[in-house]
């Protein structure tokens, strides 16, 4: 592990694909809030791929399914990681996990990937960083939705909030 491993999220190129309405998500049984509908619909009409980069490892994720489905892990993430709790996102369309545990100023962070060959890497991250990788990327996010009118600048607000 050293100490200089930097963690980084960064969106990548859009994923084009044929607007089939058909396919846009949908509730049917209507148990889902307009504020989670509306990030649905958006990571699904916006998907764009997802480059996620701890140390030397990287690794491509898409909006959509990847990130859209753990949207709240985003959220739970950044509130543990702020107070100095354990954390872990799950990509499991990649069968991918990140485990985080704060350590003081750090923070040791544990990449998993299964697959026809099991990974995982340790590397020392600076929890700082990290917690502010998460908040913009999750911000870009829903405050582009609330902008596209997905969703309400008011869900947008308590969402980001952890209200």
């Amino acid at each position: 592990m050293d100490s200089q491993d930097r963690f980084s999220i960064a969106i990548g190129e859009p994923i084009v694909q044929e607007g089939d309405e058909a396919a846009e998500p949908q509730d049917p049984l209507g148990e889902l809030t307009h504020l989670e509908m509306g990030l649905w619909l958006y990571c699904y009409w916006n998907n764009c791929r997802i480059v996620i980069t701890i140390g030397d490892c990287s690794f491509v994720i898409e909006l959509n399914p990847d990130v859209s489905i753990v949207l709240d892990e985003f959220q739970s993430a950044i509130a543990h990681l702020s107070s100095g709790q354990d954390a872990k996102l799950s990509f499991y369309e990649l069968s991918t996990s990140i485990y985080f545990a704060p350590e003081a100023e750090d923070v040791r962070c544990v990449l998993e990937r299964d697959g026809y060959v099991f990974e995982h890497g340790e590397f020392r991250l600076i929890l700082a960083q990290v917690v502010d990788q998460l908040k913009d990327f999750l911000s870009g996010i829903v405050n582009s939705a609330a902008d596209g009118g997905y969703i309400t600048v008011t869900e947008a607000r308590l969402f980001l909030s952890g209200e």
